[in-house]
């Protein structure tokens, strides 16, 4: 069971930076687009038998414990919601925007973050690449791949071919060139106590 309800207005509370500076008041309405949706989720199911918890990411100690206490996967719940909108509103979500890709800046080991770095940056070079990207983001927040080459295995395509045409490394005339003066200075070098020991 749950309800929906549509919001015009989000109104100051005592957390916000702009009430603990002075600037506004408790209760003052917020300006701008503030149109939003509150959903409230029951705490037992339909047939009011089945204890469910937003909060509980408990699968039980087994099946037989998780049907009889109940068991709700919030994340799970939070990416089906985000998948179903972006089907519904055909909406081009960005890779930072995914549910994924906070997940495991949040949660996530220094190799998942790694593989979102790698993830990140191929979704900037190229729109192909952005589709994939946000495809193996959600991989990634769940643990299946152990190394960046692993992932983009699964995706059938490497690094590479990822990341699209990397920038060539631009030429600068008389970049490698030294002065004359500096050149002289190298050849002119003062020999140290320590040069002349290993020449004897």
């Amino acid at each position: 069971m749950w309800f929906a309800k549509l919001e015009d207005y989000r109104y100051y509370n005592h957390k916000d930076p702009d009430v603990k500076q002075g600037l506004k008041k408790r209760g003052d309405r917020k300006e701008g687009e503030q149109i939003h949706i509150q959903v409230i989720v029951s705490r037992k199911d339909a047939t009011n038998g089945i204890k469910l918890s937003l909060m509980n990411t408990s699968r039980g100690k087994n099946a037989e414990h998780s049907k009889k206490m109940g068991q709700f996967d919030r994340v799970a719940f939070k990416q089906s919601g985000e998948s179903l909108f972006d089907s519904l509103f055909s909406f081009d979500r960005q890779l930072k925007d995914t549910m994924a890709y906070a997940n495991v800046q949040k949660n996530g080991k220094l190799a998942q973050r790694e593989q979102l770095g790698v993830l990140t940056e191929g979704a900037s070079q190229n729109y192909q690449s952005r589709s994939v990207a946000n495809e193996l983001a959600q991989g990634v927040a769940e643990g299946l791949f152990t190394t960046t080459a692993v992932m983009l295995a699964a995706a059938g395509t490497t690094a590479t071919s990822f990341l699209g045409v990397m920038p060539e490394p631009l030429y600068t005339a008389g970049a490698n060139i030294v002065p004359e003066s500096e050149a002289e200075k190298k050849k002119k070098k003062v020999a140290g106590p320590a040069d002349h020991a290993l020449k004897l």
